[in-house]
């Protein structure tokens, strides 16, 4: 069945106030271009359709059981004044709005409700808001909203947040895995493992004669390879 729209939609208290004359005998909800069948009943046009759709040529009243076709059924324009002319509160009565009115102004009304439900902008966040709480929702509860980084201040979806410290993150202290130091800011780690200007005790650097022709490499200290960066400019090769 087609999703009614919301000129169908009232509140409870309307609909029991209202009663069964003017709901459809398929979606139960508030007739919709009421349609009459052969037998007396009420259908929506659109659910009749539907139904007609679904099935053969020949359809049964879902209320009496009777049988009809296609060609008796017909618009009952007596019925559709009537109930365009019903008065009933907001679809939203439960959410606090107090708008109260004909059918036939329910429409437009709910359009630009207050409290009309309409999705989150960011898709991946999946909720639905009333539209007053669209900004209060995007600064303070949407899982999708914008964020500073708490490490290198860049404004990040806050569903993403968790990746971005993980793999991007310039700032995010991580632990170097050749000597375990840790908080080492992720943009400095290369910096930090460079075998001569680096100070990560865990990397192999050059022999302190490799200007003069060794080319082994071994685990060097810190100050190991400050004493080699200081003799690079002192030592030439012969």
């Amino acid at each position: 069945m087609k999703e009614r729209i919301c000129e169908t939609k009232v509140p409870r208290k309307d609909k029991e106030r209202i009663g069964a004359k003017y709901m459809c005998n398929s979606c139960g909800l508030l007739l919709r271009d009421a349609m009459q069948a052969v037998c007396g009943h009420f259908y929506c046009n659109s659910c009749l359709t539907n139904l007609f759709l679904n099935g053969t040529s020949k359809m049964t009243c879902l209320q009496d059981k009777t049988e009809f076709l296609p060609n008796e059924v017909f618009p009952d324009n007596f019925m559709r004044r009537e109930v365009q002319a019903l008065v009933v509160h907001c679809t939203f009565l439960d959410d606090g709005c107090q708008w109260k009115g004909e059918v036939r102004h329910l429409e437009n009304h709910t359009n630009s409700c207050e409290f009309l439900k309409i999705p989150c902008v960011h898709p991946e966040c999946g909720m639905q808001v009333k539209k007053a709480d669209l900004t209060e929702h995007l600064e303070k509860e949407c899982k999708c909203r914008l964020e500073n980084c708490g490490f290198c201040k860049s404004q990040i979806n806050l569903n993403k947040m968790k990746l971005h410290h993980e793999k991007e993150c310039p700032a995010y202290p991580v632990v170097c895995e050749k000597c375990s130091k840790d908080d080492i800011p992720r943009a400095k780690l290369l910096h930090h493992q460079d075998p001569v200007m680096g100070d990560c005790d865990g990397v192999q650097g050059p022999c302190p004669f490799a200007q003069i022709g060794c080319s082994k490499t071994e685990v060097l200290t810190n100050n190991q390879r400050k004493s080699i960066w200081s003799k690079r400019t002192l030592i030439t090769p012969p």
